[in-house]
């Protein structure tokens, strides 16, 4: 029927089909279809608009909130907007609109640009409240913070009284216009309280007994209103006095503990005049106990209170009060209340068989020396959690020990050493952190975490009783007390130099302070390791491969003076490399070698053997401990000059025939040739295993590529796993 046109199609259908008049049904139903296909245009264009809407409000809503966070802090900026419309543009002009829904598309825009209209004046209102809020807020704690300083500077409860009826005017002039009288006066409410209150806070901190006297004044309690802020802040006044006493005790203790150590050291000098002796002696102020040693080192009599006569001043003395020099005991008999002496956990006694103190041997003298330097190094951590006053009574406690022991005759240079490194320094901090001792926190050696724990970390592999020897570890443990007090002063001279006390310090930033202790601590370090009496201990904590390669070379004995001649060399040399750390190794370990092929070291460990001479000469030629080589010569072969393998291996150190011949051997039954070429080939193992000895003895045993297949360890064959245990297990008891 394509020919057909529309315009016949009624005759068409009157013609045919029985002359039945189908024609107006056709046509009905052809403008049926048409109105349908509209239809569905209409919806779609409607769906498409529909969901252009629900798009555009989304992401308009995001910028919106965008636009007014950016003004937030000034919400009736007319930038706003400009800003608000240009977004807006922008995001609607995204969208493809149909040209017969344009009209639609208009109206939808300016419904969604009108709704958002109203929210955003809401909110600028909501913002403008918040603001003066936040306003109101802020000046409200600078006010009172205000009063704090006055406080602190000593102003006058009158000059206070002024200042805050025009500030609090001033608060309430600025907030009232927008926030309204009755939410602004329920805001400063407390405020004449809180103003008070803080007022006599900051005095407490300049004035505290001038505080105290104030709060008991009717006219300000009333002023501060409440009871339990007014019993709080006589507290704070009654503890900050206890602090300014505390700080003038500990001022005191630190003078006494420097006195003592001035006329002692002179006596021990031989240089402390009469009347310097005089003075020390007639002051009360001093222990009893400090003025008889003292008194006994002079040589004058103890036996009363009666060094210096009341009427003359002059210190009573008799030459049969003199110490007999040379002589095994004292003479004076009353000398015997010093007949023990303690020292922590350990005493002398030294009464001699005539019930007469007698002078202690070299020995005792010693012992006495390193307890001392043992207690001191603790002296730290045995007055943490004090407060200042108690810890300063430790140190003077302890200086009382040391000035005990200089009269049993412990030697002047100790003495001082004792006193520099730790009574006076420790002095020092304790003294520097009272001015900063808050009463309520007592844990005055609570040093910070990110700063002690730190040098607490360094020292932590000292105390591995299998690594160090006890005097080792007593000498990491002074480091470490020195360490520590080093921290201290650099902490100390952190606030001197931005004129800030500790305890602003701890206030301040957590990062920041983290970063000021970290690089206190690590100056700390650096400066115990520069004074170091055991540089040893700081070269083995920092550069373990060194000792690692040092201890494969040599016995522990001998590897232990190279580590100390090393470590010596490093100290007055802080910039060295690798190759300076190299060459001074190798020069040291041949000296080492030297020194035990003139002692016969090698042959006195592990029984003699006619190849002892060839073993020394090429082990110390290739840096290897001959004891090793001699393990690996006692495993190949038992000594047998001539042995040889089902695998064709000859000879001391079995050599493999493309092995010896690569090393230039002509006879690999030579011992001389053999033992040359066999050390020479495991110095290359052990340097390409970077020292590993078992890595090194396995690829010996069972080949590199074998090392190599099984990810750089010891395969696992059975033989090669027995042939590493048993030198490894020679070597070890032939080392000692």
């Amino acid at each position: 029927m394509a020919h057909i046109q529309q315009g016949d199609t009624r005759q068409y259908f009157s013609n045919h089909e029985g002359n039945i008049d189908f024609s107006g049904q056709v046509a009905n139903l052809l403008n049926q279809g048409v109105n349908a296909g509209v239809s569905v245009a209409q919806k779609a264009n409607e769906s498409t608009l529909a969901n252009n809407q629900i798009d555009l409000s989304t992401k308009f809503l995001a910028k919106n909130n965008e636009i007014n966070t950016k003004y937030q802090a000034d919400p009736t900026n007319p930038q706003r907007e400009v800003e608000l419309q240009q977004a807006f543009e922008t995001l609607s002009n995204q969208y493809k609109i149909n040209p017969v829904c344009q009209k639609q598309w208009a109206d939808i825009k300016n419904n969604v640009y009108n709704r958002y209209k109203t929210y955003n004046a809401k909110w600028q209102e909501e913002q403008l409240n918040t603001n003066a809020k936040i306003n109101l807020e802020n000046g409200y704690k600078q006010f009172v913070n205000q009063a704090s300083m006055l406080g602190s500077n000593g102003a006058s409860v009158e000059e206070v009284r002024l200042l805050y009826a025009n500030g609090i005017e001033a608060l309430k002039n600025g907030a009232t216009s927008q926030l309204g009288e009755v939410i602004v006066g329920n805001a400063l409410n407390s405020a004449t309280h809180d103003y008070m209150a803080s007022y006599i806070s900051g005095l407490i901190e300049n004035n505290p007994a001038l505080a105290i006297k104030m709060l008991d004044d009717e006219s300000l309690r009333n002023d501060i209103g409440d009871s339990g802020t007014i019993q709080k802040l006589q507290q704070s006044a009654r503890s900050k006095m206890l602090k300014q006493t505390e700080i003038e005790a500990v001022d005191r203790i630190a003078d006494y503990v420097t006195k003592n150590h001035e006329v002692f050291s002179k006596a021990l000098d031989g240089t402390l005049t009469t009347a310097e002796a005089q003075d020390f002696l007639s002051d009360k102020s001093v222990d009893r106990n400090m003025r008889k040693i003292l008194s006994d080192m002079l040589g004058y009599s103890s036996k009363a209170d009666l060094w210096v006569d009341v009427e003359s001043g002059e210190i009573h003395s008799s030459e049969n009060d003199k110490n007999s020099s040379g002589s095994d005991s004292f003479s004076d008999e009353n000398f015997q209340v010093y007949s023990t002496l303690t020292i922590g956990n350990k005493q002398w006694s030294f009464v001699n068989n005539k019930g007469k103190l007698r002078r202690p041997s070299s020995q005792e003298k010693d012992e006495i020396t390193a307890e001392l330097y043992l207690q001191g190094s603790q002296l730290l951590n045995n007055v943490s959690g004090k407060t200042p006053q108690e810890s300063m009574r430790k140190i003077a406690e302890f200086q009382a020990n040391v000035a005990q022991a200089s009269y049993f005759g412990i030697d002047k240079s100790d003495y001082n050493k004792l006193m520099n490194s730790f009574v006076l320094p420790a002095t020092q901090c304790i003294q520097e952190e009272a001015k900063n001792y808050n009463a309520n926190i007592h844990q005055w050696g609570r040093i910070d975490k990110f700063g002690y724990q730190q040098i607490e970390k360094y020292f932590k592999p000292f105390e591995d009783k299998g690594e160090y020897t006890k005097s080792e570890r007593e000498a990491a443990l002074k480091e470490k007390s020195l360490a520590s007090i080093y921290y201290w002063s650099a902490l100390n001279n952190y606030c001197s130099q931005n004129v800030i006390s500790m305890q602003q310090l701890q206030k301040m930033d957590r990062h920041e302070t983290a970063t000021i202790y970290k690089n206190a601590a690590t100056s700390a370090l650096e400066k115990a390791r520069s004074t170091s009496q055991a540089p040893q201990l700081w070269f083995r904590s920092a550069n373990p491969q060194y000792v690692s390669q040092i201890r494969n070379l040599l016995p522990n004995d001998n590897a232990n003076n190279v580590i100390t001649n090393v470590a010596i060399a490093a100290m007055s040399n802080p910039n060295m490399d690798d190759k300076d750390f190299q060459q001074i190794i190798d020069s040291q370990v041949r000296n080492e070698y030297a020194k035990m092929r003139t002692q016969n070291k090698a042959v006195v460990f592990g029984g003699n053997t006619k190849y002892d001479e060839l073993i020394n000469n090429y082990a110390m030629l290739n840096g290897i401990d001959p004891l090793l080589i001699k393990s690996i010569i006692k495993q190949e072969s038992r000594f047998n000059a001539n042995a040889k393998s089902s695998a064709g291996a000859g000879g001391l150190m079995q050599l493999m025939p493309d092995t010896a011949r690569g090393l230039g051997v002509k006879n690999v039954y030579d011992p001389k040739q053999n033992i040359a070429a066999g050390t020479k080939y495991f110095a290359n193992l052990l340097n390409q295993y970077e020292g590993n000895i078992p890595l090194a003895l396995a690829a010996y045993n069972a080949g590199p590529g074998n090392v190599k297949k099984y990810g750089n360890k010891i395969p696992p064959f059975k033989e090669t796993q027995n042939y590493v245990r048993n030198i490894m297990s020679t070597y070890n008891s032939i080392k000692g």
